[in-house]
């Protein structure tokens, strides 16, 4: 027999040289995938974050719409959780110029308006608190349950996995679904305004009874249960003015920033006028939780303020609050 001969030396090294270039051809294609795939999930992350509505440190209102609407106020610092239960009877003016409206057939209106956000925005006008969020109820049977708390839980499950009804991300969801599972139940409160005397009854010209609210019964309730603690704290002079020709913003304004625990010493007219609301402080006060908070609610501008006047700050309300109101 007779036998192959040995490859030569040179051979056999540039084979060697060959396949370490492919390894390291494979390694470098797996580093550039894995680091696409860390890029993405970055990105990802980043975005869910950015349209964040919730720090997970401050208050925050929201509300679930469906068959009952329910108005929900989260305190992280207490673990506590303030639950409203809204009669669907009950007659709200509805922003942007729509009139009065019976809670119950709000969300439908917002189907036809294409105004997602209207139930949430006339809430906090009605209630004098600022609404932030909102969730709209999925067609669940598993979610068909008494407990207020638990039927909350579970439309913020259906809202993670499923299709979203919400302004919420599901980074939101996500901690506030974790935050008020550990809630115990001496620290939820739920409210039925059916059976509080905060509501007044009337009839409708078809004879449909209805319930309107009456803002000095419903006020100290809101005051006891959705005060804003860090707000309240920081006490500082807040004076509320009107930067238009419209009446009433002013007085609108101070109601919600009394019942967030604002102490509020001046309400009355601006010198000048206001497209925009503008939120006046000392430069000391800019970064504070106050001034944040304002500007949030109205997405107000910030300006200096040289001298502090009736109040360390100054709150003008704009025109774009009016139209936000009253024009469709």
């Amino acid at each position: 027999m007779v036998k192959a001969a040995n490859q030569p030396r040179w051979q056999k090294e540039q084979k060697e040289k060959k396949q370490k270039r492919n390894f390291l051809v494979i390694r470098l294609w797996l580093f550039v995938i894995c680091l696409l795939l860390l890029g993405g999930i970055t990105f990802k992350v980043f975005q869910l974050v950015r349209r964040s509505l919730w720090n997970g440190r401050d208050r925050i209102n929201f509300v679930l719409k469906g068959q009952k609407v329910v108005l929900a106020s989260f305190e992280p610092s207490q673990e506590s959780l303030s639950l409203i239960l809204i009669p669907g009877q009950t007659l709200l003016e509805v922003c942007h110029g729509y009139g009065k409206y019976k809670v119950e057939a709000i969300p439908k209106l917002e189907e036809i308006e294409e105004k997602e956000g209207l139930l949430a925005e006339s809430l906090q006008e009605n209630f004098g608190i600022p609404v932030g969020g909102w969730m709209g109820e999925m067609s669940n049977v598993k979610c068909q349950m008494s407990n207020v708390k638990e039927k909350i839980l579970c439309e913020m499950e259906n809202q993670i996995f499923q299709k979203k009804m919400t302004n919420f991300s599901r980074w939101d969801l996500l901690r506030l679904w974790w935050e008020i599972k550990k809630v115990k139940a001496g620290n939820t409160e739920v409210l039925d305004l059916g059976k509080l005397n905060v509501l007044t009854q009337s009839k409708l010209p078809d004879g449909t009874t209805v319930f309107e609210i009456d803002s000095s019964r419903l006020d100290p309730l809101i005051q006891k249960y959705f005060s804003d603690l860090t707000l309240k704290q920081e006490g500082f002079s807040i004076e509320v003015l009107n930067g238009t020709t419209h009446l009433g913003l002013a007085e609108k304004g101070a109601r919600i920033l009394s019942n967030l625990g604002g102490e509020v010493v001046w309400v009355g007219n601006s010198e000048a006028s206001s497209e925009k609301c503008v939120v006046g402080s000392g430069k000391n006060k800019k970064e504070t939780y106050t001034v944040r908070k304002i500007i949030k609610i109205w997405n107000c501008n910030w300006q200096e303020k040289k001298e502090e006047g009736k109040a360390e700050i100054t709150v003008i309300l704009g025109e774009d609050y009016w139209q936000k109101l009253n024009q469709k």
